[in-house]
């Protein structure tokens, strides 16, 4: 039997960003850092260093959900509700930047509250 050569294209080591943050931060005066991420003004941005194919914010206290996939606009998300319930919100509460990969999150859009605990990941 003759030997075969054949070439094996390597798979990318998968990226990923996770963190939490806790407490009171959504005051206009208040600014933390966690886990390479600024919250100010009511606004969590997270910035990975890589582009994301899928952003998952958790709201833990409320048990809500954010959830953005590559391929679907850059305002766009799925909302899952403490009941289960889910639907395509697309108010920009969740924003994945399509140049840059920088994720930001809108307390505007329930998933980022006062006084609750918050958790994220985000796989490249």
């Amino acid at each position: 039997m003759a030997s075969t050569l054949s070439h094996l294209r390597p798979v990318p080591a998968p990226q990923r960003a996770n963190g939490s943050i806790s407490g009171t931060y959504t005051a206009a005066t208040e600014a933390n850092s966690n886990n390479g991420a600024v919250i100010a003004s009511g606004v969590l941005t997270i910035t990975p260093g890589f582009m994301p194919k899928s952003v998952k914010v958790i709201n833990v206290t409320a048990r809500i959900s954010h959830e953005w996939f590559q391929g679907m606009l850059t305002g766009d998300y799925l909302k899952t509700v403490a009941a289960g319930t889910r639907s395509l919100e697309t108010d920009d509460a969740l924003v994945v930047n399509a140049t840059t990969g920088v994720v930001t999150v809108l307390a505007t859009g329930d998933v980022l509250d006062d006084n609750a605990t918050i958790v994220w990941e985000i796989k490249g």
